[in-house]
């Protein structure tokens, strides 16, 4: 069992947890055998941000947890298919490739290559109907929706407290992470701080923050196959990365291909710590370029 996947067991079953606590349970179980399993630790959260965000003083959360029973609006364009828009993001990408069940009967599949959700014959309104979607415990409830009169003013208070969080001025260096991964960040800091947000539907997050909502992004999608020739140093290194956090190689790739596309920056830092303990990839002493992403910072070449 890797690190990241035993530490998010851990948090599935008590959350928020501060890093040293899970840094004991993972030195408890044998999961890490490292010289600073503080910083191992770390360094695997950081790559599951979105399943496990950091919040403020250094606990860790668990997402779903979080996201239980919190409204997330959109509007309906296909009966068969929630578009992957901006308002539904972070839904996507905690379930990408997974399928849930649906509260009334059968299952929404969230496709790995950013398609959006899918889902049975007739679970969906009609087109332009506003559409609700949140976690249920262990299901996934889809509705047509009607925002009450104060939803208008939630939705403006969510809106600023979220561009407070969202400013770059809050992570160093202002460009490490593109506007809406900080702005998932964001969502989930506001929802640990206030049991109350999103409980009720509020207009979706894209017409609350439209300049972040419509930026161009460059995505990687598996609708569209392409063949990599890689050196076997560097396809073992690869694979190795993949299997320590579960997941298949050709996922692994794209997902980070993805990232690097959008947040080249944050991609090509130097990771000593991740890779104290091996080595540089490369004989001439340069680090590896391309590793997982997580939480910027500083850079040091």
């Amino acid at each position: 069992m890797t690190i990241a996947t035993y530490c998010l067991s851990l948090l599935s079953q008590r959350s928020p947890q501060t890093l040293e606590e899970l840094t004991d349970a993972c030195v408890a179980a044998g999961v890490t055998r490292s010289r600073a399993p503080l910083t191992s630790v770390k360094q695997a959260l950081a790559c599951h941000g979105d399943a496990a965000p950091e919040l403020p003083g250094g606990r860790y959360a668990f997402s779903r947890h979080l996201l239980d029973g919190r409204w997330f609006t959109t509007r309906c364009h296909d009966g068969r298919r929630l578009s992957p828009s901006f308002d539904l993001r972070l839904l996507q990408r905690l379930l990408a490739g997974r399928s849930i069940p649906l509260e009334s009967g059968g299952e929404a599949i969230a496709s790995a290559s950013a398609d959006g959700l899918a889902g049975p014959a007739g679970w969906l309104p009609g087109a332009g109907e506003l559409v609700g979607v949140r976690f249920r415990g262990d299901r996934l409830e889809v509705r047509r929706v009607e925002l009450e009169p104060p939803a208008g003013a939630r939705g403006a208070d969510l809106a600023r407290r979220l561009r407070v969080r969202a400013s770059p001025r809050f992570w160093w260096p202002a460009s490490g992470w593109g506007d809406e991964r900080r702005v998932w960040a964001a969502v989930l800091q506001v929802l640990a701080e206030d049991g109350d947000a999103l409980r009720v539907p509020v207009p979706p997050l894209g017409d609350l923050l439209p300049d972040m909502a419509h930026r161009p992004e460059a995505q990687v999608r598996l609708g569209h196959p392409v063949t990599l020739r890689l050196p076997e140093l560097l396809q073992e290194r690869l694979t190795r990365l993949a299997t320590e956090e579960g997941t298949p190689l050709d996922r692994w790739l794209t997902d980070t291909l993805e990232q690097i596309a959008s947040d080249p920056w944050t991609a090509r830092r130097r990771d000593y710590d991740r890779w104290s303990g091996d080595g540089p990839w490369e004989d001439d002493g340069r680090w590896a370029d391309v590793v997982p992403l997580g939480r910027p910072y500083r850079e040091e070449w």
